[in-house]
């Protein structure tokens, strides 16, 4: 009886040898603890010193890709714009120029046509048209240097006082404005700060042979422990990093969040299995979150 006992532990043992050896090494036998955060986080400031002229927006107000926030006291600004814009406008020396120049080619041909027929015109009175000529071309093209200058400059004062405007780079909720209307900004120094939490992250720590298991783009499933009435969210993997800390490989994973649940939620991370044979375990995954 002792011998049948340990011939059926062996058995026993067997079997459960390639389990024991496999135990903890997919991803998809386990939860990680996560915790979610906005995927953008933009603060702004300001290029140049400057008074705020106006602040647009306040804490709490959604904003869209574009949408101004912020802007500097201007009115010197767009006066110098308006300057540029005169002077860029202004064709009149270009078209004085080319007139000249016009005349000049044609009393050059006149002087040529004559100093060939007859001997009406002398060797000198030819160098003298060809002289003026050529000081007419010098004085057309600097005339139009001079306005590309002047529409290079118009664009340098728009540039300068687009620079006196902060506009969302990002569509995402106001979360602080710390200038306002007559206070005075320095370079570099936010003034507004924007969030979006649609898509969330959410890194989870993973050990290194079950992240071994798992790839860019794979399916993920959150759940949330600090809130109610919330399904399970899919999402997918967003990135692996490439080296592992304490025998743990980071992953971050990207939750769509069109209703906007707030980042900073604690939760689990679950990575449904793929590849063959999969499809009914990521399918029964993906019907839970609807249905819960």
């Amino acid at each position: 009886m002792v011998m049948a006992f340990g011939t059926l532990l062996a058995g026993l043992l067997a079997g459960a040898a390639p389990r024991l050896l496999n135990a903890g090494h997919s991803a998809g036998d386990a939860e990680y603890d996560g915790f979610s955060r906005a995927s953008e986080v933009r603060e702004l400031s300001f290029s140049q010193r400057g008074t705020v002229g106006e602040t647009v927006v306040r804490a709490g107000d959604t904003v869209k890709v574009g949408q101004e926030l912020v802007r500097l006291e201007d009115s010197v600004q767009r006066a110098q714009v308006r300057l540029a814009a005169i002077s860029a406008g202004d064709t009149s020396a270009v078209d004085q120029a080319e007139a000249t120049l016009k005349f000049r080619e044609e009393e050059l041909r006149i002087v040529t046509e004559a100093n060939q027929k007859s001997s009406a015109s002398s060797p000198a009175d030819l160098r003298e048209a060809k002289f003026r000529r050529d000081i007419s071309a010098i004085e057309a093209g600097n005339a139009r240097t001079k306005a590309k200058s002047d529409q290079v400059l118009l664009e340098r004062e728009q540039a300068r006082l687009d620079e006196m405007r902060i506009l969302s780079p990002i569509g995402g909720t106001v979360v602080v404005v710390s200038k306002r209307g007559g206070e005075g900004v320095t370079e570099g120094t936010p003034v507004v700060t924007i969030v979006s939490v649609d898509p969330l992250w959410v890194d989870v720590s993973v050990q290194i042979k079950a992240a071994a298991t798992l790839k860019v783009g794979q399916l993920a499933i959150a759940e949330w422990e600090d809130i109610d009435g919330v399904p399970a969210m899919p999402g997918k993997i967003l990135y692996i990093a490439p080296a592992a800390d304490a025998r743990q490989i980071n992953i971050r994973v990207e939750v769509p969040n069109p209703n906007h649940i707030p980042g900073g939620l604690h939760g689990k991370v679950r990575f449904p299995p793929t590849g063959p044979g999969a499809g009914q375990g990521t399918g029964s995954a993906a019907s839970g979150s609807k249905t819960q």
